[in-house]
């Protein structure tokens, strides 16, 4: 895929725009920007400059393109931070899956990741700021440890729960000596044995049999949300509250002033707050988002900007009309300023970054006025319906033009599919890329690869094709060949439409006793399949307690 990503920065349209960006001749503008040429800018950025990009999109399901196609391009890994549903009213028990997929990605933003891809919501909603993150994760080591006891406390002020038995993210459970811990950074639970106060042996292990199944040496612990209560303030955060309470019960809002006491006792006695995220503005003193996570080199990379800035719009109304209604229902939220940073601030602080922004056309305004204006000159290419024959029509145009044709498959085995059917239509296609290089001009290539749509780049003489696209209407008809051939082995023995009157009134258990001959496989209320001692293949099915077959294998099958 890297043959890919050099040939389009090569094209004279995008090969000054690494040099803009090391020059600081930003923001930078690419239109024509639209389907996988997102990511392809994106990736070529990464590439050339080496420098980390952080990728911003409107919501969750260009997220999952955005990354799909980078990882493909890349072969890194993309950390994916979408936004989460606050826990602002009175609950039991608040699911932290999203929350915690989040955290996992601000520890990995932390760390210095590559690659990431941000949704709207994800950048504008406020977390927990860097420095508590920090403090707050801890690491495991093997042969290292101030024994089980000194973890507990540490796990619940994080926000971890206690449990009998581990079964999802958060939770903790220990037996004597033995500690299990599932940490939002990990796919799976970590067991730490301890020898006295110090790590014995360490491993995951599977939820279901509780059996070890991979031995480690060290171990991250992440928090288990955002909104953490430092023990240390605790006090200080439980004055705040009762000094709101008493305001509330001197303005007659009696209920305000409960629930404000209530979670003023939750909060001095450690005890957990399932809702504490309504107090985001009172438990971190420093408002920090995504925005704080991102290395200070990084490339922000901005798909289809004022869509994103239409979709922040939306988010801040929604939130909005929610904390209006929470008012109205006597619970102590904030303004909507103190849980979503609005986002004329924040196209404030990514002007601190080196910004490209990306778009499918080119429109008037821009949230941050552009400086330079590239146009990348490729296209989508459509979908062709399934139809692989517009699409062999395409390819054979492409190479009679002197472009250079890459089909990427998704496994090896739809790539043999994709060779194949270019062979029979007299296409012969080079395998790969032969020492990291596209084809030769008017040449095909059928290499494994993925990618959301195809494109066509005229400056690079370069049209890249899927299987998704070429290949769909081929596998549908194999689908069908292998249907019907199906169907002719089983021979009269389909139920036809025309025929399915036999026994008008004879109910399945009655009709059973008809076909003692033959072998039964399966026998249902409502489905008979057997094999004739012909080793036909029957099925019966009743409709309205009806049992019908095909009348033309009556008299065969019958015993």
């Amino acid at each position: 895929m890297d043959a890919i990503i050099k040939a389009i920065g090569k094209t004279p349209s995008l090969a000054t725009l690494p040099l803009r960006v090391e020059e600081g001749y930003l923001p930078a503008l690419l239109t024509q920007s639209g389907g996988a040429m997102r990511a392809l800018g994106a990736a070529m950025l990464r590439r050339e400059t080496g420098r980390p990009v952080f990728v911003l999109c409107t919501d969750e399901s260009n997220a999952g393109t955005l990354a799909a196609d980078l990882e493909a391009l890349l072969g890194e890994s993309v950390v994916r931070l979408t936004g989460r549903d606050l826990a602002l009213r009175d609950i039991e028990v608040a699911s932290r899956q999203e929350e915690q997929r989040r955290l996992r990605a601000l520890d990995a933003l932390s760390a210095g990741a590559a690659v990431a891809v941000c949704t709207v919501s994800g950048l504008l909603q406020r977390t927990l700021p860097p420095e508590v993150l920090e403090n707050a994760a801890f690491t495991l080591t093997a042969g290292e440890g101030d024994g089980p006891e000194a973890l507990e406390p540490r796990l619940l002020a994080c926000g971890y729960r206690r449990s009998d038995m581990v079964e999802g993210p958060g939770q903790f459970s220990r037996r004597g000596g033995i500690l299990d811990i599932f940490s939002p950074g990990a796919e799976r639970p970590v067991r730490a044995e301890f020898w006295g106060d110090e790590i014995d042996s360490m491993g995951f292990f599977d939820t279901d049999t509780q059996r070890r199944a991979e031995s480690i040496e060290a171990f991250r612990v992440l928090p288990a949300c955002e909104s953490l209560v430092d023990p240390n303030r605790a006090d200080s955060i439980a004055k705040a509250l009762l000094s709101r309470a008493a305001r509330a019960e001197r303005r007659g809002s009696t209920e305000l002033s409960r629930r404000l006491r209530r979670d003023a006792e939750l909060v001095s006695s450690g005890a957990p707050l399932p809702w504490s995220d309504r107090y985001l503005p009172e438990l971190h003193g420093e408002y920090a988002t995504a925005l704080d996570y991102i290395a200070p080199d990084a490339i922000f990379y901005i798909d289809a900007p004022n869509r994103c800035a239409e979709k922040a719009k939306d988010v801040a109304d929604a939130l909005a009309d929610d904390l209006k209604i929470l008012r109205e229902g006597a619970f102590p939220v904030a303004d909507t300023g103190e849980y979503l940073l609005p986002w004329k601030a924040a196209c404030e602080k990514i002007a601190d970054f080196a910004v490209v922004m990306a778009d499918a056309f080119s429109a008037g305004r821009y949230p941050l006025s552009p400086r330079s204006v590239l146009d990348t000159n490729v296209r989508q290419l459509p979908s062709y319906g399934g139809s692989a024959e517009t699409a062999l029509a395409d390819v054979q145009r492409y190479l009679e033009n002197g472009f250079r044709v890459v089909v990427l498959a998704s496994d090896g085995r739809r790539a043999d599919v994709l060779a194949a059917m270019l062979e029979r239509n007299g296409i012969p296609p080079l395998r790969g890329f032969p020492n990291g290089a596209l084809p030769p001009e008017g040449r095909a290539a059928v290499a494994v690869g993925a990618l959301s749509a195809g494109l066509e780049a005229p400056e690079a003489r370069l049209a890249v094709l899927t299987d998704t696209q070429i290949a769909a209407g081929a596998l549908r008809s194999r689908k069908r060949r292998r249907a019907m051939a199906d169907r002719e082995k089983l021979g009269s023995c389909a139920i036809s439409r025309s025929a399915i009157s036999w026994c008008t009134s004879t109910t399945a258990s009655a009709a059973s006793p008809a076909f003692s001959g033959c072998r039964w496989t399966a026998w249902k209320r409502t489905t008979l399949k057997y094999v004739t001692p012909g080793r036909t293949v029957c099925t019966f099915r009743r409709r309205s307690s009806t049992l019908c077959r095909n009348t033309s294998a009556a008299a065969r099958i019958a015993p």
